[in-house]
């Protein structure tokens, strides 16, 4: 029995149609070269978690065939990939690994002179919250108060196109906004817009840096954040600021140093 279990057969990977020698979907930008290579070139994709990756994969498809998306991607391109993908079974590492090595093409990305590069992400910060002020959870983070407006200055203006300002209208007059410092004293507190706390001030300090993140509540809840407005005075980059200071060097500078 455990010479037939060992050979039960693997549902197929569907196959695409043959195709001409495989080319990048996305151009690469000036200066950035990209150059065919194997799977086995990748370090670790023996022992990658494939089936996972097919997971994503097929999240991914629900955005990429969006019409939406026709203007960042061709749809078509992705379509035969998506169908494919449908039609395996969830998780298995092995059948998701010959999906892969199948239906895609790894590329390596160089500079012109360089074969180093560097690749950024984009963070999503996440932090502990509570509903109401308790314990640890004392830092607010609140919501976008009625009487902060921005103004396009490009329509009265064609000079300032793509600029804005933002402030608080008093006495039929647009003044400045509170500053961050007077936020951190109570500059809002007390006029309701507190939508949760959460348990760490530098936490909430990154969050508003990234603009969004996600809060986990004491219920396990999570909660997405995203932008909703500035107070219109200049951002101030805390890792300059420590650098002048001679806290920090610019090669010490990082979130986790700060």
């Amino acid at each position: 029995m455990a010479l037939v279990a060992a050979c039960a057969p693997l549902k197929p990977v569907p196959s695409p149609p043959p195709q001409p020698a495989a080319q990048p979907i996305i151009k690469p930008a000036a200066g950035l070269k990209l150059s065919a290579v194997s799977f086995r070139d990748l370090a670790g994709w023996a022992e990658d978690s494939h089936g996972a990756a097919l997971i994503a994969f097929r999240r991914s498809c629900k955005a990429l065939l969006k019409p939406s998306h026709d203007s960042l991607v061709a749809a078509g391109d992705w379509r035969p990939s998506c169908k494919a993908a449908e039609k395996l079974a969830a998780g298995g590492d092995r059948v998701a690994m010959t999906f892969f090595e199948t239906w895609f093409t790894p590329y390596r990305a160089a500079g012109d002179e360089d074969a180093k590069g560097l690749f950024t992400g984009y963070y999503e910060a996440a932090l502990k919250g509570s509903w109401r002020r308790s314990g640890p959870y004392t830092t607010p983070i609140y919501t976008r108060p009625s009487d902060l407006v921005t103004a396009d200055l490009g329509r009265f203006k064609s000079g300032w196109k793509g600029q804005s300002v933002s402030g608080r209208v008093n006495a039929a007059r647009l003044v400045p906004f509170a500053t961050r410092a007077e936020i951190e004293r109570g500059a809002l507190s007390g006029r309701g817009l507190e939508l949760m706390w959460v348990d760490d001030p530098v936490d909430a300090f990154f969050l508003h840096i990234q603009g969004s993140g996600r809060v986990v509540m004491e219920d396990g809840r999570a909660v997405r954040l995203g932008y909703a407005g500035k107070n219109g005075h200049p951002y101030v980059a805390i890792g300059r600021r420590l650098i002048s200071r001679g806290v920090m060097t610019k090669e010490e500078v990082s979130m986790q140093s700060i």
